[in-house]
Order: C-alpha cells, then structure tokens, then sequence
C-alpha cells in the first residue's frame, strides 16, 4: 500500500507525525519517519524533501509547546491533567535549563521520553523564542536527518530500528546521568586538588 502513496501524501504524513509528537509524546513520530525513510529507496520520495518537512514538523510542535509553556504553563501545570506535564516531569528539566541553559534545546531531540517536557519548560522558563526555537530547528534536523537515513538503510527491515530506539531510550538517559555525574565528580576531585597545591604554595 504504501508504494502507492502519493509523495504529498508522505510529505503530509511526515509532517503530522513528527508535528503531533512534540505535542503527544505516546505518539510514534520516530517509527513513522524511519518507515517513511525506508520509502526513498523506492523512489516515492526523496531524502531532502522527507528531511525538511519532518524537520518543520518537528520544529512548529516545539514552537507550540513552547508558546503553551509561556501563556499557560503554571496553568497548565495546577490542573494535573496531563500525565506527561505535571509538577513532578517539569522537575528535571528545569534542573536541567539552571545548569546548561540553551544546551539542552540542541540535545533536545536526543533525549528520549523528554522531548514534549523540554520545550514546554522553556516556554515556562522564559527562554528567548526565537532563539530557543532555532536550536530546536537544528536538534530536529540531525535527529530526523539520522531516522530517514536509518530507514533508508533498513529498507523493509525498518521496525527493526524501532526495536533499537526503545532500548536506546532505556539505555541512553541512565547512561547520560552517570556520564554527567561522573564529570561533576572528575572537576569537584580536581578543583580540591589545586586548591590543596596552591595551600601548600
């Protein structure tokens, strides 16, 4: 069915998908644009067409949540409707913008299960917009840019690269925190050491 589509059918697809799950994080953007990826190789679509509108996809659901996030976010919050947006979620990101500010919008896209949290607490943390928007714009590039290419790859093996992103996401934030904390402890351990040599100077 799916080498009959249409390439604006794709292109639209593209576009909802990685659009909605900035918004619904449930939502499968990830699988349906590595499958639409797996289609350039029937010659349905091509790789700079699928990779830019899944980029604005991605890109006009951030600004959403982000706008979301500004206008209504404490709002939002107080009403505890939304399992994804609680005061409990919004906890670690905004630890996350005190320590490493507009770094965490370009890594946006490669924090799994973050994604929708993230450009909501920066419409809550008051991040410049445009700004804030841009990075996201080019998180969303490499991120979809690896998917479509992963779908080209697999071919019609491509739900074999969703079996690999939910271990990555399982895998890829324990991994983060241990790597970050590690860090922290490798400059606290070498700030104490110079400050004791420069005691006994």
């Amino acid at each position: 069915m799916s080498a009959n589509l249409p390439v604006l059918y794709i292109l639209l697809i593209a576009f909802a998908s990685t659009f909605v799950e900035n918004i619904f994080p449930p939502a499968p953007g990830d699988t349906v644009t590595v499958f639409l990826g797996a289609l350039i190789g029937l010659g349905k679509v091509d790789f700079v067409s699928l990779l830019l509108v899944s980029t604005v996809g991605s890109t006009a659901g951030f600004a959403l949540m982000f706008i979301l996030g500004r206008y209504f976010g404490y709002k939002i919050i107080d009403l505890n409707r939304f399992k994804f947006i609680n005061e409990q979620k919004m906890e670690k990101p905004r630890r996350w913008f005190r320590k490493y500010g507009y770094k965490i919008v370009v890594v946006n896209r490669f924090l799994s299960g973050t994604r929708a949290i993230i450009s909501f607490a920066a419409g809550a943390s008051e991040l410049r917009f445009r700004y804030t928007v841009l990075l996201a714009c080019v998180s969303s590039l490499l991120w979809n840019a690896l998917m479509i290419y992963l779908g080209m790859m697999f071919g019609s093996h491509w739900q074999r690269v969703n079996d690999y992103l939910n271990l990555y996401g399982k895998i890829f934030i324990p991994v983060l925190i241990v790597l970050t904390l590690g860090w922290f402890a490798y400059k606290y351990i070498k700030n104490r050491k110079e400050k004791k040599t420069v005691d006994k100077l």
